[in-house]
């Protein structure tokens, strides 16, 4: 009888330590960014006489959940055009483009997007805007030493890390 009563109280505690009282089911807060983003140089050229750079870009998805929706932050100047990402706050945060939000990026799959420059300048991406940045030195296609912005890899469009 006494190790029956022991034996309970020790399962008891053991379901409140591991699953939480309230919260049993609920996966715990994200403590990182579950997306890493690379960009990569694809070609230069010139219009109007301005150098005009292309980049082609992969968010992949390490998490262990479907990813539909994003909060994206891209830094940097003299941005031409962006595509298969979309804002509604002239550029603050970016977001996935429809056709993706009904096909949600998979655990290990990665969403294609790319952008163009006006000069040669990669732009900072950081995507997962709602988690600080971190720096750390590293390497691009590109031939520029970038930061690593959040987990993406890319350099300064203008701006310097300390403005972030």
């Amino acid at each position: 009888m006494f190790i029956t009563k022991i034996f309970l109280i020790i399962v008891g505690v053991l379901l409140l330590v591991i699953g939480g009282h309230a919260g049993f089911n609920r996966p715990p807060p994200p403590t990182s960014c579950p997306l890493t983003n690379r960009c990569y140089y694809v070609k230069s050229w010139t219009e109007y006489d301005l150098p005009v750079t292309q980049y082609n870009c992969s968010l992949t998805n390490y998490g262990r959940d479907a990813i539909g929706s994003i909060n994206l932050g891209i830094y940097g100047s003299y941005i031409k055009d962006i595509w298969e990402l979309t804002t509604n706050n002239g550029g603050k945060s970016w977001d996935l483009v429809e056709w993706r939000k009904q096909t949600p990026i998979q655990p290990g799959q990665a969403h294609t997007w790319g952008y163009n420059v006006h000069g040669q300048q990669e732009l900072y991406i950081n995507p997962c805007n709602n988690f600080p940045p971190t720096y750390t030195a590293g390497t691009s296609s590109s031939g520029f030493t970038p930061f690593s912005y959040g987990s993406s890899s890319s350099t300064s469009g203008g701006r310097s890390p300390s403005d972030f």
